[in-house]
C-alpha cells in the first residue's frame, strides 16, 4: 500500500512541477509581447521623428526582450526533462 502512495505522490509533484513551469512559460511569454510591444513603440517614434533608433532605452528594451527569450527556453528545457 506504501508503494501505491509513494507513486502517487511523486506523480502529484511532476504534476504540480508542469504546471508551475507552464504557468512560469506563459508569463514570460506575456511579459515578452510586452517588451516587443514596447520597442515597436520606440522604433515608431524614433522613425517618425527622422532618427535612427538607437541609445541606453532601445538597447535596454532588446536586452530585457533577449531576457525573456533566454528564460522562456530556459523553462521549456527544464519541462522536457520533467516530462
Amino acid at each position: 500500500m506504501s508503494d501505491f502512495f509513494d507513486k502517487l505522490s511523486a506523480v502529484a509533484r511532476r504534476t504540480v512541477d508542469t504546471v508551475s513551469t507552464d504557468v512560469s512559460i506563459v508569463a514570460h511569454e506575456q511579459r515578452l509581447r510586452e517588451h516587443y510591444q514596447a520597442i515597436g513603440k520606440l522604433y515608431c517614434q524614433y522613425v517618425s521623428s527622422g532618427m535612427v533608433p538607437e541609445g541606453h532605452e532601445f538597447d535596454e528594451k532588446l536586452a530585457a526582450a533577449a531576457t525573456e527569450l533566454e528564460r522562456i527556453s530556459q523553462l521549456k528545457a527544464h519541462k522536457e526533462v520533467v516530462d
